[in-house]
């Protein structure tokens, strides 16, 4: 009996070991991987020289392959490679997919289904709607791929609570220093909160500082980080603005 209350002390005090950085990043890229449908929203804020603008970036996307995509401010900017300062919205419903640029209303449709994964095409622009369709869908899970090839440089900083979804839950807070040699490369300190309990990231950092100042950062905060959860249907429709006209090319 007295083995018994000894090994029942003992009990609370056995610390489960954590996962190391490599091992947090395989998870994470295995969450993102082997999602069939997700649902995110996010904001993303920007700091160099002093000022700072904020952008909005939502997706969904289903089992069926279907998509729902909106860039906002500084996002829209970024994802039509300065075409579009407004916003960017992305609808593919199975039979066709469209690209709204709003602050021009116009919009380009092309029939059939956004490209395959890894269809490699030579063009992914916003004027290439199928192309560019499967480049946003994949987006997350290739940048989340990046960090895992970079397990080398990370490290397991600490854990905090993280909010998204409105619940709160503790994340383990990975840094990733990418300094290079290479002045071509960009290069700094990438900060991730990953949930531990999904693996998804919930915020996402990146710093570069020069002569001891930040000289550039980016933030990444998702207010909705959703795997393998119920979707509307009725999220997969484009309708487009009022007055807006279907053009051929958005470069003319």
């Amino acid at each position: 009996m007295a083995w018994i209350l000894v090994t029942l002390l003992l009990l609370p005090t056995i610390a489960y070991a954590q996962p190391s950085a490599a091992e947090v990043l395989q998870r994470v890229k295995a969450a993102y991987g082997g999602a069939r449908q997700f649902q995110f929203a996010s904001r993303v804020i920007e700091r160099r020289s002093g000022s700072e603008t904020t952008g909005l970036d939502e997706i969904a996307v289903d089992s069926r392959g279907r998509l729902w995509f909106k860039a906002e401010g500084p996002a829209a900017v970024q994802w039509s490679s300065g075409a579009e300062a407004t916003a960017v919205i992305v609808v593919a419903d199975g039979r066709a997919v469209w690209v709204y640029l709003e602050g021009r209303k116009e919009y380009k449709k092309a029939d059939g289904a956004p490209d395959p994964k890894n269809a490699d095409s030579d063009d992914d622009s916003i004027d290439n709607p199928r192309s560019f369709a499967r480049k946003i869908m994949d987006s997350l899970s290739v940048r989340y791929e990046m960090f895992q090839n970079m397990a080398s440089l990370a490290k397991l900083a600490r854990e905090e609570t993280c909010t998204a979804n409105g619940a709160r839950s503790t994340c383990y807070v990975l840094e990733i220093n990418a300094k290079s040699l290479n002045p071509d490369v960009v290069t700094g300190t990438y900060t991730l909160w990953v949930d531990k309990q999904r693996y998804l990231v919930l915020r996402d950092e990146f710093k570069q500082v020069a002569n001891g100042r930040v000289a550039y950062a980016n933030s990444i905060l998702f207010d909705v980080a959703k795997v393998d959860a119920p979707i509307a249907d009725k999220l997969f429709s484009f309708v487009p603005g009022q007055g807006a006209k279907e053009v051929d090319s958005f470069f003319r």
